[in-house]
């Protein structure tokens, strides 16, 4: 399962039930200290910068990793929604204007 970041990303994880046992991937700081006491759960956090506000990982180092895994779940986030894009993230929204 991935789990993305953002606050409804960290609600996810709040929410996934005490028999939930399986692996986790995330780009989420808090997301991965959320989850990180759980031994059920196998937390995978990827690499990367660290954005400020968020505690999102990105850049090159996160993408590698993702591009290893092929996930049943994944929760994504996303920061709007573009007439031309689509689902949009924060970064993508602040590049369009």
């Amino acid at each position: 399962m991935i789990i993305d970041v953002g606050t409804t990303a960290l609600e996810v994880a709040r929410a996934l039930p005490a028999t939930f046992e399986g692996r986790v991937l995330t780009n989420s700081v808090p997301v991965a200290m959320e989850l990180s006491g759980r031994r059920e759960i196998e937390l995978l956090l990827c690499g990367g910068q660290v954005r400020h506000g968020d505690g999102a990982c990105a850049g090159a180092h996160a993408e590698a990793f993702f591009a290893e895994f092929y996930a049943d779940r994944a929760f994504l986030g996303s920061g709007g929604v573009h007439h031309e894009a689509g689902l949009t993230g924060s970064a993508a929204r602040a590049a369009a204007r």
